[in-house]
Order: structure tokens, then sequence, then C-alpha cells
């Protein structure tokens, strides 16, 4: 092999690995636009997939009680946890993973 084969042969390998650094840079430029243009629709998928608080029913039963009543748009994924504060008289139930459908965060029950 003469010298000048030599370096042609080295150049062939030299733009071959340029190509390829090319060719990878772009795979990863497309692959971060293609997650930059899904993530907000998986994330949108997501919410959709959340119940929705949609209405509280209240009733009042005998012996000066209450029942309430609450309509969702899903299945809840696990039970509200709750607690109860005496001054002033409140009970707090957390939905988790669930929206608020309503037009306020509090429900005034007038006892």
């Amino acid at each position: 092999m003469t010298s000048r084969s030599m370096s042609e042969g080295r150049h062939e390998r030299h733009s071959g690995r340029g190509r390829r650094m090319l060719w990878l840079q772009a795979v990863g430029l497309l692959l971060s636009a293609l997650l930059a243009v899904s993530w907000p629709v998986a994330r949108a998928a997501e919410a959709e997939a959340e119940p929705v608080l949609e209405a509280v029913d209240i009733s009042p039963l005998s012996g000066n009680r209450l029942q309430l009543r609450f309509r969702l748009s899903g299945r809840l994924a696990a039970p509200p946890s709750a607690f109860t504060i005496n001054e002033p008289a409140r009970i707090v139930l957390d939905f988790l993973g669930t929206r608020n459908g309503l037009s306020t965060r509090q429900q005034a029950i007038n006892v």
C-alpha cells in the first residue's frame, strides 16, 4: 500500500466516524423532539384519567345526623384520608389523585 492510499484509507475511516457522529446527533435530536412533544400529551391523558369530584349531596337523617354523598366521574384508587377539627367544626377529606370539579374547595353545612 502506498502512502497516498494509506492516507485515503485514514480519511475514509475518519469521514465514516464523522458521519456516524452526525447520524447519532441527528437521532438524539429527533428523540429529544419526540419526547418534548409527547410529554404534554401523556400528562394530559393522565389528567383525564383522574376521577373528578362532580358534586356533594347532603341529606338530613334522623337523630341530628347527615349523609354526605360524593359524586365522582370515576373510581378512586384508594379511600380518602380524613380528619376532623372541633373549633371551628370541620370534616376534612383528602381524595388523592382526584381533581376538584366543583366551583369551591369548601362546602358549608348548616346544622
